[in-house]
Parts: C-alpha cells; structure tokens; sequence
C-alpha cells in the first residue's frame, strides 16, 4: 500500500529526493543539531548538491524547530535571516 495515497512510493511526489533535481534554482537549507528535520535536510542538500546543484546548507548547534521566527531574540535567527537574504539577492 503506497504512503501516499494512490501515489506509488517511488513516485518524486510521495518524496522530493526521487526527483530529478538538475533544474531547480541555487538552494539554501539551514537546520539546526537537534532539529527534528535535520536528517531530511541533509539527505535532501546531499540529493541536490550531487545533482550538480549549488547548494548552501548551513547547520546550528542546539537550537529549536523554526528558531529563525525570533530574529529580535536570537542572534542565530538574525544571522539566518541576513544570509537568506543575501542568498537571494
């Protein structure tokens, strides 16, 4: 039985690392060591950067899921801020 509804488990809709990554835009991942996606970031920024993709991943050491949501808070969620943005510009 598939995991995803009628879509076959090998299917790039039941998970973004079987699909051909080759076209995607320059990505930026950032997790932190007790993120529970942490696992998933990696593979995912492994999956791309194999896939010739220009691929920034940063990783922070113990801090909570979505902590860059406190920028006036954390000085790790402002430095996250500040380098998406200069990602993207």
């Amino acid at each position: 039985m598939p995991l995803v509804g009628d879509v076959p488990d090998q299917n790039p809709e039941a998970s973004p690392l079987l699909a051909d990554l080759r076209a995607i835009p320059p990505l930026f991942m950032t997790a932190t060591t007790t993120e529970v996606l942490l696992d998933d970031t990696l593979l995912f920024a492994t999956r791309a950067a194999r896939a010739g993709v220009p691929t920034t991943l940063h990783v922070l050491p113990n801090l909570f899921h979505m902590w860059h949501l406190w920028p006036d808070g954390l000085p790790q969620a402002r430095q996250t801020l500040e380098a998406v943005a200069l990602h993207l510009a």
